[in-house]
């Protein structure tokens, strides 16, 4: 079976494309996870989500906030320990065991970790099963 939109199903891989979850034009070089998508859908997506990602950078410059996405680098950290826990039982990441991975692995603030998963759970990119807990979003 092959890839199809996420959208409206259609399957010509002639029309086919992927996606950007998080549009690279606010990411700053960061490369998120694709979903394919035909291109009418997609030319419809990227029309409604720039007003979206216009107010998201007007509001970083606005607050003199840094660019609202600065944390490629410990986002992929944060995903890589979350997804360490995919296999085991029962199948999600504890904050508990996020925090302490991340800070003996890559001696990450916790500042630094709360902000990145606090995002991504913004974002979509993970999510809380239970209190307290993380798993990756089957998209990702």
């Amino acid at each position: 079976m092959g890839k199809k939109c996420f959208f409206c199903g259609e399957s010509n891989p002639l029309v086919l494309e992927e996606h950007h979850i998080i549009p690279q034009s606010i990411t700053d070089g960061f490369v998120s996870e694709t979903v394919t998508l035909c291109a009418n859908c997609h030319k419809k997506l990227h029309y409604l989500l720039r007003p979206l990602v216009k107010l998201v950078k007007l509001e970083a410059i606005k607050e003199n906030l840094p660019d609202p996405f600065p944390i490629e680098e410990n986002a992929r950290r944060v995903l890589e320990v979350i997804a360490s826990y995919d296999s085991k039982s029962p199948g999600y990441a504890t904050e508990e065991a996020v925090y302490s991975d991340l800070k003996a692995k890559y001696g990450m603030s916790d500042e630094d970790i709360s902000r990145v998963l606090e995002r991504l759970i913004a974002n979509g990119v993970i999510y809380c099963p239970r209190p307290k807990c993380y798993k990756r979003s089957e998209v990702w």
